[in-house]
């Protein structure tokens, strides 16, 4: 890539060579078809703490935390109801099996090490 000012400072990166198969790659490609299945207008806060915010948008819940990477495990539950009903399975969309069932209303969200998680049905993946 050659860098530059504007328009040059944004090259089609499949034009240069730039490898798709790498990690940062995919997590992008990932995020992007995601949200783009989620465009509509539903968007509603299911739970705001000091090291954890989770958020609704339309049939995607995000999973954010503030720990960084050398930070402790965040753990919550959040209501999902009347989005989601118990038994259904969501899954993180960027970890293949990490997926965690809807009991009582509530979804249990487990994040590591300052990670994201974006959690769809697992019929949507």
């Amino acid at each position: 890539l050659s860098g530059g000012n504007d328009p040059e400072n944004r090259e089609a990166l499949w034009n240069t060579g730039y490898s798709t198969g790498g990690d940062s790659f995919q997590w992008m490609k990932k995020t992007i078809h995601t949200a783009k299945q989620n465009r509509g207008d539903m968007f509603k806060i299911l739970s705001a703490a000091d090291d954890v915010f989770v958020f609704l948008r339309d049939q995607a819940v995000v999973a954010t935390t503030n720990v960084g990477s050398q930070g402790n495990e965040v753990a919550t539950n959040v209501t999902v109801t009347p989005y989601f009903s118990s038994g259904d399975v969501l899954c993180n969309i960027y970890w293949e099996g990490d997926c965690v069932h809807v009991l009582d209303g509530q979804l249990g969200v487990v994040l590591l090490h300052g990670e994201t998680k974006v959690f769809v049905r697992s019929s949507s993946l």
